[in-house]
Order: structure tokens, then C-alpha cells, then sequence
């Protein structure tokens, strides 16, 4: 309820004159007191004197407080109801009810109608103490006190600043005595210390010059690259000239020293959504999406960086649920739900029931390449003989997969003594006897139709065609195989940050559906809404608070040099690799 407040004072020819304060309370108290809305300095009045209790438009109930004395209308009483034109004596003041105006329910006037008797007033200038009195002016302890100011943080600091200061060459020849004498002479500088330095700059805490290299001027961006040469772009300078003031920016704007010793790194999420929250409306032609906060509605969909051309290898980012299906051209055809059965699979010792971790070994943030070596071969191992289930074929390039088929038989025909009642007698031979030119021909014909079926073999599900897309070319024995080449992401978003090792204690299935997938093209990459259910913006309170800088680097690697160094020149990383890397499984 809104209480307009009226100050009623009246001058000595009688005219007043009215100061009015609009409140907005339930309740209007009066008294001495500061917390009191209706404010009465009178010494006569106590701290709190009454309360007013609004009871509609144009009326109230007056209530006294304490052993407070109070009369309306020249009646006194302890509580009564009022209304516009009643008068309140409260004290020396006389208070009346105004009638509702615009902007308020309830009004008040207070005018002080019994001023202090000239006796009285005497009696409190007496009561006083006389230490005013004997102080000296106000002008000549301010000048005092501005000298004093100047000189403890102005002149001897900057003496301190300006004095010679310890080197590292300079204190090759200095004796120790010497050195504490300078250290204590710049100490004064000290005072200007906003705060203590962070961590990683701990080590020039006692060399302010290494950061602030001319009095009362801010920290130029060239100290900084003096040690940090490298940190690229936030993004292509081409484009950050399109954004006003990213350019310009200064790093201290970011990093803010003399915090305390945390880094100096800025995770506040209003640093980045003060651009990325309205990006579509300043910059239209942007291939970026608004976000506000990590948070439902608040996040765009992820777009995976995903392989879309077996043959080429183009990347493309493809939204997660989006319009395009997400299906990744890797030229695997490996199925995850046949190894993830519940019921287990065969193996050569028996039943296995497989977990993601028997291929996918943590290593840091990511995990190692899956090989056929460590991870496959235990199972898979290529084999392309029946007669000779020991011998298989390594897991190399397909013409010399095809060199051990053929160098396989050729070897069998020359020595003979070979195990199968369907070979002809001449391949079953004793060793060492000698063969005839007729039974020569005989054996080497044998030996490319076996080598021709061995090739087929090796072309289809049960050889190499269990896992790559093969392509056979010709028949029989001068057949050749081409695997095409493989596109193993590495890192679906390579420009994100995701730590798995912190999330350990929930199973691989929470965020990614492998056990259903039947194909080796499925993104097994959760969506936004999965990594939300338990991450929130930065004032979450339920959930894990979560700022931009928790998945996303702000200094992109790839990117030219923000600043140049201190000779003049831009330093520059090699070129970002977007596309994903080859030979690895992690997701």
C-alpha cells in the first residue's frame, strides 16, 4: 500500500511550507527512531512513539506504543480509529489524516505545533560535551588529513616505484646488506597493492614492473604477450573485426589481476553471452546459434562434426535430431548391439559377455585407438583355410593380405604332405618326392582355385568384409581386394571439452544407446537435453553449475596470435584440425 507522508513546516509569518515523501509499507511507524517511516527528531517523542495501521482508502487505526502518550481529537487514548479531519497529538506534533489522492491510499500530515522552550534548548547545548569546543577547525584538519594521504600514498610510493630496483644482472654483484636495504626501500609501493596476486603469477608478486611498466597507466596488453606469445584468436579475425570492441579489447578486461589466488581466468557466463546471446539478430549471416545459459530452451541443439562422404571424407556439422539425419560414413560396417548382447556372445573360450570398456581404454579425457591387434583379434582373428586353422592372414594392407594367400598354397603345392582327402594326390604327397611336369600343373591349378576361394573368403563377412566395405576386383587367384579408406572420429566436437574420467560412476549406456545400435553409421553422441538433466547454468542450485568455459575454450587453438609479441611479429599455430582423426574410437 503506498502512504504519501507530509511534512508540514510553518514559517514565522504564518505561511507553511510542505515536503511530502511517498512510502509503500502495510503499516506506518512513527517515532524518533530512523527505522520509522514517519520520522519526529523531537527529543520529546520516543524511538518508537505509535504505528498506523491502514485500514482502506481515507481511514486507519492509530495505535500507541510503549508508555507512549497519544490523544485524537484533544482525547487521550491507547488505540482508536481515524479518519480524514481527526487530529492526533503525538508529543509537541499534531498529525492529521489526509483524504486519498492520486498515487496513494492513506496520507498523513505531521506539523510540529509546541516548538522547545529557549529553557530547554539551553539545557541541551549545557548537556554537550566541550570537545568540539577545543578541537581545532575543520579546515585545518582537512588540509592535515590530505597531506597526510599524499604523502603515505602518493609520494612515497612513487618513490618507492621510481628507486632502482633489484635485477637478476644487478644482483649478481650486490652484498646481501645491500639488497635487504633496497627491498626495504621499495616496500612503501605496496599500499597500491589492490589485492593478493593469483597463482600462476606468484612468481613476479615482487616485480610489480613486470606487469605495470609506467606509473598510473593500465597494464598494456604487450606485457602480457611478453610471456604469453601464442594465445590465439577467439575467432577468425576476419570475422571478430565484424563484432564492435572484440578486437579492441583489452586482456585485462578478461583476466583480472589482484583477485586473490585463483587464476585469472574469467568464467563468468555473462562474458560470453553479452555477444553469443543475440548473434542472430546483429550478424544474420552467422552460422553460430544464440545461447544464453546451459539450460533447456537456453542451449542449441550439439552439432557433431561428422563424416557425410565415405569416398572424400567431407565433414560436415550435422544437428542431433535435426532435419538431415545424423549418420557418419566412417566405411565401418561394425555392429555394436551383436557385442553388447546381454545374453553374451561366443568367443574362442566361450561365452563372453562384453562391456565397452573391454575395447575402449580411458586415456586422459579420451580413450586410446581401438586396434585389431589388442582389441579384435582375440575373436576376429582372419582366417582363410579350413584345413589350416591356425594360419590367418594379418591385419595389414589388402595386397599383402593377398601375398600370404597365395604364398600360403604355393608353399603347400612345393612341399606336399597337406591334409585334406578332397586335394588331389599330388598335393598330398610324401615330402620330397619329386612331381612330374603333369602333376606339377595339377598342383598349381589347385592351388589358384583354392587361393580364389580364399580371396572370396577374405571378401566377405567371415574375412575382412565382416568389418570394412571391401570392393573385389577380378576372379580366382589374380583377384585383388580394395578396403576402403576408414574416417574414425576422433572427437565428434573438437572444438568442445569433455572430460569422461569425471563422470565414472555412471555407466557408458546412460549417455550413449550402443546396446540398441545396429549399425556402424549411428553417432552414438547424446543430446543437449541428456548432459542438462544433470548440468545447469552458472546460478544453479539442483543441479552441477556449468559456465561456458566448462566445455568450450575461449583462445582457439589454430588461430593467429590475438596480440603481437614482443618483436613485433603475430605468432600463429598450425591449422585446427576439424575434421576427425583416423584410428581412434573415442566418442
Amino acid at each position: 500500500m503506498k502512504i504519501l507522508v507530509r511534512y508540514v513546516t510553518r514559517r514565522p509569518r504564518g505561511n507553511t511550507v510542505n515536503r511530502d515523501e511517498l512510502v509503500e509499507a502495510t503499516e506506518l511507524g512513527i517515532g524518533r527512531g530512523a527505522g520509522n517511516a514517519l520520522h519526529l527528531s523531537d527529543i520529546r517523542i520516543q524511538y518508537n512513539h505509535a504505528v498506523i495501521h491502514p485500514a482502506g482508502p481515507g481511514h486507519a487505526t492509530i495505535q500507541a506504543l510503549g508508555d507512549a502518550d497519544l490523544a485524537v481529537n484533544g482525547k487521550p487514548v491507547r488505540t482508536a480509529e481515524v479518519s480524514p479531519g481527526d487530529e492526533i497529538d503525538v508529543g509537541p506534533y499534531r498529525l492529521r489524516l489526509l483524504e486519498p489522492g492520486e498515487g496513494h491510499e492513506v496520507g498523513v500530515s505531521a506539523e510540529l505545533v509546541a516548538p522547545q522552550s529557549d529553557d530547554e534548548e539551553r539545557v541541551r547545548a549545557c548537556a554537550r560535551t566541550s570537545f568540539a569546543r577545543e578541537m581545532p577547525g575543520r579546515r585545518p584538519i582537512a588540509w592535515a588529513l590530505v597531506s597526510a594521504v599524499l604523502v603515505l600514498f602518493l609520494a612515497l610510493p612513487l618513490y618507492s616505484f621510481l628507486a632502482e630496483r633489484p635485477t637478476v644482472t644487478s644482483d649478481a654483484g650486490l652484498d646481501p646488506a645491500r639488497m635487504e636495504a633496497m627491498h626495504q626501500r621499495i616496500a612503501f609501493d605496496t599500499v597500491w597493492t589492490s589485492g593478493a596476486i593469483s597463482g600462476p603469477h606468484r612468481f613476479t608478486a615482487e616485480n610489480c614492473t613486470a606487469c605495470h611498466q609506467d606509473a598510473f597507466v593500465m597494464v598494456r596488453d604487450s606485457s602480457c604477450t611478453a610471456c604469453h606469445q601464442d594465445i590465439g584468436h577467439h575467432a577468425d579475425p576476419a570475422v571478430a573485426a565484424l563484432v564492435g570492441g572484440l578486437a579492441e579489447t583489452r586482456c585485462a578486461t578478461c583476466h583480472k589481476e589482484h583477485e586473490g589466488p585463483q587464476a585469472a581466468v574469467q568464467d563468468d557466463q555473462r562474458s560470453c553471452t553479452t555477444c553469443h546471446a543475440n548473434l542472430k539478430a546483429e550478424h544474420p549471416k552467422t552460422g553460430l546459434q544464440d545461447v544464453w545459459a546451459f539450460d533447456p530452451g537456453k542451449h542449441p541443439q550439439f552439432r557433431p562434426s561428422v563424416v557425410t562422404d565415405g569416398a572424400t571424407g567431407k565433414v560436415e556439422r550435422l544437428e542431433v535430431g535435426g532435419q538431415v539425419p545424423l549418420v557418419e560414413r566412417s566405411n565401418l560396417v561394425f555392429p555394436h548391439s551383436r557385442h553388447l548382447k546381454a545374453e553374451g556372445i561366443r568367443g574362442p573360450d566361450g561365452t563372453v559377455k562384453m562391456q565397452c570398456s573391454d575395447c575402449h581404454t580411458p586415456s586422459g579425457g579420451l580413450f586410446q585407438p581401438v586396434s585389431m591387434e589388442k582389441n579384435c583379434q582375440s575373436c576376429h582373428a582372419i582366417k582363410f583355410d579350413p584345413a589350416s586353422p591356425a594360419r590367418t592372414v594379418p591385419h595389414v594392407a589388402a595386397e599383402k593380405a593377398l601375398e600370404v594367400v597365395r604364398d600360403h598354397f604355393n608353399s603347400i603345392v612345393l612341399s606336399g604332405n597337406y591334409d585334406d582327402v578332397t586335394a588331389p594326390a599330388v598335393v598330398r604327397r610324401r615330402p620330397g618326392t619329386e612331381m612330374k611336369p603333369e602333376e606339377r600343373a595339377q598342383a598349381l591349378q589347385w592351388a589358384a582355385v583354392k587361393t580364389g576361394e580364399a580371396i572370396d573368403r577374405l571378401a566377405g563377412k567371415s574375412g575382412c568384409g565382416g568389418c570394412h566395405v571391401v570392393t573385389k576386383a577380378g576372379e580366382g587367384a589374380t583377384a585383388t581386394l580394395a578396403v576402403a579408406k576408414l574416417h574414425v572420429t576422433d572427437r565428434w566436437m573438437p572444438k568442445g571439452i569433455f572430460d569422461h574420467p569425471s563422470h565414472d560412476t555412471m555407466s557408458c549406456d546412460s549417455c550413449h544407446a550402443a546396446k540398441t545400435s545396429q549399425v556402424a553409421t549411428d553417432v552414438l553422441l547424446p543430446g543437449v537435453q541428456t548432459c542438462t538433466a544433470c548440468h545447469g547454468p552458472q546460478e544453479a542450485a539442483a543441479k552441477v553449475p556449468s559456465t561456458c568455459v566448462t566445455c568450450h575454450v575461449f583462445h582457439q587453438p589454430g588461430l593467429p596470435a590475438m596480440r603481437p609479441g614482443p618483436d613485433g611479429k603475430t605468432a600463429a599455430h598450425p591449422a585446427p584440425a576439424l575434421a576427425p582423426t583416423p584410428a581412434s574410437a573415442s566418442r
